[in-house]
Protein backbone atom coordinates (compact mmCIF):
# COMPACT_ATOMS: atom_id res chain seq x y z
CA UNK A 1 0.00 0.00 0.00
CA UNK A 2 0.60 3.30 -0.96
CA UNK A 3 0.74 6.48 1.00
CA UNK A 4 0.78 10.13 -0.09
CA UNK A 5 3.41 11.94 0.10
CA UNK A 6 4.23 15.91 -0.34
CA UNK A 7 7.26 15.12 -2.54
CA UNK A 8 7.14 13.82 -5.90
CA UNK A 9 9.73 11.71 -6.18
CA UNK A 10 9.37 9.71 -2.99
CA UNK A 11 7.02 6.99 -2.55
CA UNK A 12 5.93 5.57 0.56
CA UNK A 13 5.68 2.01 0.94
CA UNK A 14 4.01 0.72 3.90
CA UNK A 15 4.05 -3.48 3.47
CA UNK A 16 3.73 -5.91 0.45
CA UNK A 17 7.24 -5.39 -0.59
CA UNK A 18 10.29 -7.81 0.26
CA UNK A 19 13.00 -6.30 2.28
CA UNK A 20 15.46 -4.26 -0.43
CA UNK A 21 19.26 -5.76 -0.97
CA UNK A 22 21.74 -3.79 1.38
CA UNK A 23 23.37 -2.44 -2.27
CA UNK A 24 20.10 -0.64 -2.81
CA UNK A 25 19.53 1.20 1.09
CA UNK A 26 20.40 4.80 0.86
CA UNK A 27 23.24 4.22 3.12
CA UNK A 28 25.32 1.95 0.41
CA UNK A 29 24.11 3.69 -2.04
CA UNK A 30 25.26 7.16 -0.81
CA UNK A 31 28.48 5.74 0.27
CA UNK A 32 28.71 4.75 -3.93
CA UNK A 33 28.62 8.40 -4.52
CA UNK A 34 30.61 9.46 -2.16
CA UNK A 35 33.59 7.58 -3.50
CA UNK A 36 32.78 8.15 -7.00
CA UNK A 37 32.93 11.84 -5.97
CA UNK A 38 36.52 11.16 -4.25
CA UNK A 39 37.55 9.88 -7.62
CA UNK A 40 36.56 12.34 -10.22
CA UNK A 41 37.33 15.07 -7.87
CA UNK A 42 40.99 13.39 -7.53
CA UNK A 43 41.38 13.15 -11.07
CA UNK A 44 39.68 16.64 -11.94
CA UNK A 45 41.76 18.35 -9.77
CA UNK A 46 45.22 17.24 -10.40
CA UNK A 47 43.80 18.44 -14.35
CA UNK A 48 42.87 21.37 -13.30
CA UNK A 49 46.05 22.51 -11.48
CA UNK A 50 47.88 21.45 -14.68
CA UNK A 51 46.13 23.71 -16.74
CA UNK A 52 46.30 26.28 -13.79
CA UNK A 53 50.08 26.40 -13.66
CA UNK A 54 49.72 26.25 -17.65
CA UNK A 55 47.35 29.39 -17.62
CA UNK A 56 44.45 28.37 -19.63
CA UNK A 57 42.67 28.75 -16.68
CA UNK A 58 42.49 30.71 -13.29
CA UNK A 59 40.35 30.73 -10.18
CA UNK A 60 37.67 33.01 -11.20
CA UNK A 61 36.59 31.12 -13.92
CA UNK A 62 36.83 28.02 -11.99
CA UNK A 63 34.47 29.54 -8.96
CA UNK A 64 31.98 31.37 -11.51
CA UNK A 65 31.49 27.86 -12.82
CA UNK A 66 31.50 25.75 -9.43
CA UNK A 67 29.58 27.80 -7.54
CA UNK A 68 26.28 28.02 -9.59
CA UNK A 69 26.84 24.05 -10.40
CA UNK A 70 26.57 22.92 -7.11
CA UNK A 71 23.51 25.19 -6.10
CA UNK A 72 22.10 23.30 -9.32
CA UNK A 73 23.81 19.90 -8.19
CA UNK A 74 21.70 21.10 -4.77
CA UNK A 75 18.43 21.49 -7.15
CA UNK A 76 18.66 18.16 -9.00
CA UNK A 77 18.30 15.84 -5.65
CA UNK A 78 14.81 16.49 -5.48
CA UNK A 79 14.60 14.88 -8.93
CA UNK A 80 16.28 11.22 -7.37
CA UNK A 81 14.02 8.58 -6.77
CA UNK A 82 13.46 7.46 -3.34
CA UNK A 83 11.43 4.92 -1.99
CA UNK A 84 10.71 4.64 1.51
CA UNK A 85 10.34 0.88 3.12
CA UNK A 86 8.52 1.81 6.31
CA UNK A 87 8.10 -2.16 7.30
CA UNK A 88 11.97 -2.53 7.04
CA UNK A 89 13.12 1.15 8.08
CA UNK A 90 14.91 1.20 4.54
CA UNK A 91 15.40 4.09 2.12
CA UNK A 92 15.91 2.65 -1.53
CA UNK A 93 17.53 4.53 -4.85
CA UNK A 94 16.28 4.30 -7.96
CA UNK A 95 19.02 5.26 -10.89
CA UNK A 96 18.70 8.97 -11.54
CA UNK A 97 18.15 9.18 -15.57
CA UNK A 98 18.58 13.30 -15.23
CA UNK A 99 21.31 13.41 -13.95
CA UNK A 100 23.12 10.59 -15.57
CA UNK A 101 22.52 12.34 -19.28
CA UNK A 102 24.09 15.86 -17.91
CA UNK A 103 26.88 14.25 -16.07
CA UNK A 104 27.65 11.62 -19.61
CA UNK A 105 27.45 15.03 -21.52
CA UNK A 106 29.63 16.93 -19.60
CA UNK A 107 32.13 14.48 -19.70
CA UNK A 108 32.35 14.27 -23.58
CA UNK A 109 32.12 17.37 -24.26
CA UNK A 110 35.53 17.61 -21.75
CA UNK A 111 36.86 14.50 -23.80
CA UNK A 112 36.11 15.79 -27.22
CA UNK A 113 38.33 19.18 -26.19
CA UNK A 114 41.28 17.18 -24.54
CA UNK A 115 41.59 14.67 -27.69
CA UNK A 116 41.22 17.53 -30.06
CA UNK A 117 43.27 20.14 -28.10
CA UNK A 118 40.86 22.88 -28.70
CA UNK A 119 39.82 25.21 -26.35
CA UNK A 120 40.79 24.18 -23.14
CA UNK A 121 39.03 26.41 -21.06
CA UNK A 122 35.67 24.55 -21.84
CA UNK A 123 36.92 21.06 -20.94
CA UNK A 124 38.01 22.64 -17.62
CA UNK A 125 34.97 24.40 -16.99
CA UNK A 126 33.10 21.20 -18.06
CA UNK A 127 35.05 19.22 -14.84
CA UNK A 128 34.37 22.11 -12.54
CA UNK A 129 30.82 22.15 -12.99
CA UNK A 130 30.91 18.18 -12.78
CA UNK A 131 32.36 18.33 -9.69
CA UNK A 132 29.95 21.38 -8.47
CA UNK A 133 27.02 18.70 -9.61
CA UNK A 134 28.19 16.11 -7.86
CA UNK A 135 29.36 17.59 -4.63
CA UNK A 136 25.88 19.27 -4.58
CA UNK A 137 23.72 16.26 -5.51
CA UNK A 138 25.75 14.44 -2.33
CA UNK A 139 24.86 17.21 0.16
CA UNK A 140 21.57 17.36 -0.98
CA UNK A 141 20.67 13.75 -1.05
CA UNK A 142 21.84 13.52 2.53
CA UNK A 143 19.74 16.70 3.47
CA UNK A 144 16.43 14.84 1.33
CA UNK A 145 17.29 11.71 3.19
CA UNK A 146 17.77 13.12 6.70
CA UNK A 147 14.45 15.07 6.53
CA UNK A 148 12.57 11.40 4.83
CA UNK A 149 14.02 9.74 7.69
CA UNK A 150 12.75 11.97 10.26
CA UNK A 151 8.95 12.48 8.61
CA UNK A 152 8.49 8.87 8.17
CA UNK A 153 10.86 6.14 10.17
CA UNK A 154 10.89 7.98 13.31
Amino acid sequence: MKEPTKERYTKIISDGQKEPSVMKRSKAKMWIKIIVLIIFTSLFTHSLYIDLQKGYINYQVISFAFIPSIIIGLWLRKLVPLQVHKKFSHITFSFDKIYFVIILLLYITKKVCQIMDIQHIIGDISMVIIIGLMLGRVIGLFIRLKRIRIQHLN
